[in-house]
């Protein structure tokens, strides 16, 4: 596994760290559980940074470590440096319980959960924590999964039961490291299925604005439901074109399923274009609509820096837009989210993310559509 995208500039989380090194140690107690736990290379690891997780974990709540085993160790060829280690273990420090008992109780039994990883430039999403997604195993495992696709494989948890508590940290040992999510460019390059969006996006600053834009959801059509859809699309103008590709986006909310089957993300959303987007559920499928199109999400929740891609299977020809409208859900959203985080949450300690306008990314649509129409 290679740590792609993994920048190395300590994060909030990780200037912690580094800081607590100078104080008690704390986290004793919490290296001695893991020794005994046979995960004799992460103790060691985390030993060093003990000062910083004692008050971590001591800030109250159920907390899970994603425990790389051994094996999992080994599978690195060689160890992370110095300054990429912070970073790595906030990624794998999860605020909540992600018991089995919790993941079976989950809508689809999947669960999307915040860790300690937060802040520019490794996270852009408005003062919000990066988050890992847990599911139920798709193959004939028992065992719980977490998708890595930068990394092209899957973590699974090492046992069919739950691992060790300590007080209120419950430690699932996991059989690879996570991988930190990369930019939105990387994941699209790294899914087979979206080349022709990914082409769209190539061809001009599309991508970076989108990549640069925090907190963003992309409905992205496989490459058979853009291929269905060139009849409507060649009778489009490049207005039309933009109007329909910034109707596959949220601008300033990051809405993954689990969410939205939970109720936690509103089932009526703005578009960046403007337009009403609403999410409905069937079973453990979710489906997504704006104007009289709806499209059904086959390939949830693959994790960005900045958000979270969804690829569904029709292109979502809506021609309408509404830029007041638009700019003020973003505006919204944006002040929602830095409301949460001074409500006790997640605090940022490092740059703020980029700010970027809803009249940015709409431009953004009509450049890319222009060249869609040459």
């Amino acid at each position: 596994m290679k740590f792609r995208g993994l920048l190395l500039a300590p994060l909030a989380f990780g200037a912690t760290l580094v800081a607590g090194q100078q104080n008690a140690d704390p986290g004793k107690a919490f290296v001695d559980a893991l020794t005994a736990s046979g995960l004799t290379m992460l103790s060691q690891v985390v030993t060093n940074f003990t000062q910083a997780i004692g008050p971590v974990l001591a800030k109250g709540g159920n907390m899970t470590l994603l425990a790389p085993t051994n094996a999992a160790f080994k599978k690195l060829g060689s160890m992370p440096s110095a300054q990429q280690l912070p970073a790595i273990l906030a990624y794998h420090l999860v605020n909540g319980s992600l018991s089995y008992e919790n993941l079976h109780k989950a809508p689809g039994n999947r669960i999307v959960a915040p860790t300690e990883l937060i802040g520019s430039p490794l996270v852009n999403m408005l003062q919000q924590p990066q988050v890992v997604v847990v599911q139920a195993s798709n193959s004939t495992s028992d065992k719980a999964e977490i998708p890595n696709p930068l990394a092209d494989e899957v973590a699974s948890f090492e046992n069919t039961t739950d691992g060790p508590r300590l007080g209120n940290v419950l430690i699932q040992p996991i059989d690879h490291f996570l991988t930190i999510p990369g930019n939105l460019s990387s994941i699209l390059q790294e899914e087979d299925d979206l080349s022709t969006i990914r082409a769209l996006l190539d061809r001009n600053q599309t991508v970076d604005i989108l990549s640069s834009t925090p907190s963003i959801t992309l409905f992205a059509p496989e490459d058979k439901a853009v291929a269905n859809a060139t009849g409507a699309l060649s009778k489009a103008t490049t207005q039309d074109i933009a109007n329909i590709l910034a109707n596959h986006v949220l601008n300033g909310t990051v809405a993954y399923t689990a969410w939205i089957q939970s109720g936690q993300i509103k089932a009526d959303q703005t578009s960046a274009s403007g337009e009403s987007v609403k999410f409905r559920t069937e079973g453990n499928e979710t489906f997504v609509s704006t104007g009289s199109i709806e499209a059904r999400i086959i390939k949830a929740d693959i994790l960005t820096n900045n958000g979270v891609v969804h690829v569904v299977d029709r292109v979502l020809v809506n021609t309408q837009s509404n830029p007041a409208a638009a700019a003020t859900a973003a505006d919204t959203a944006r002040k929602n989210s830095t409301s949460k985080s001074s409500q006790g949450g997640h605090k940022d300690a490092s740059t703020p993310s980029p700010n970027i306008s809803a009249a940015a990314v709409s431009a953004a649509f009509i450049i890319a559509a222009f060249y869609l129409t040459m």
